[in-house]
């Protein structure tokens, strides 16, 4: 079974996620500053999830994106996105995002992005198009 959610965290590299990971921020969103924070996350967590998340670590290649118009962008605070989650209503779709997975045996990995890396792309042509990201599995 496939999870219905996925959440995409990107970083410079992976030494600065690998900071975060084992630092206090990564602790406080995790419930880690505290036994009693630690149980209410766990609780909160099973209240609205099935099973633990399962987390998978990529390399990302090839990124293209499209310059974002300032007129449309999300109101932030701090740098966050201000957004009102009221417990009841889905939060609106900001965007759509396509997935692919592809199955490279280890052997063919160097060709299959040679030709990734050497095509012409037409996405940025393309109405609608916000952004594009290549992922290899970080093993």
């Amino acid at each position: 079974p496939f999870g219905n959610y996925v959440s995409f965290t990107i970083w410079d590299e992976k030494k600065h996620f690998n900071a975060w990971r084992n630092g206090e921020a990564f602790k406080e969103a995790h419930g880690g500053t505290s036994l009693f924070a630690f149980v209410s996350t766990m609780v909160s967590s099973a209240m609205v999830l099935t099973g633990a998340p399962k987390p998978a670590f990529y390399d990302g290649l090839l990124q293209q994106s499209t310059i974002p118009d300032a007129q449309l962008l999300p109101k932030t605070v701090n740098g966050w996105r201000s957004v009102e989650a009221d417990g009841i209503n889905l939060l609106d779709a900001e965007a759509f995002v396509a997935c692919n997975q592809f199955y490279v045996p280890p052997s063919n990995a160097v060709a299959f992005e040679q030709r990734w890396a050497n095509r012409t792309s037409k996405l940025q042509e393309c109405e609608g198009f916000v952004s594009f990201s290549m992922l290899r599995r970080d093993v």
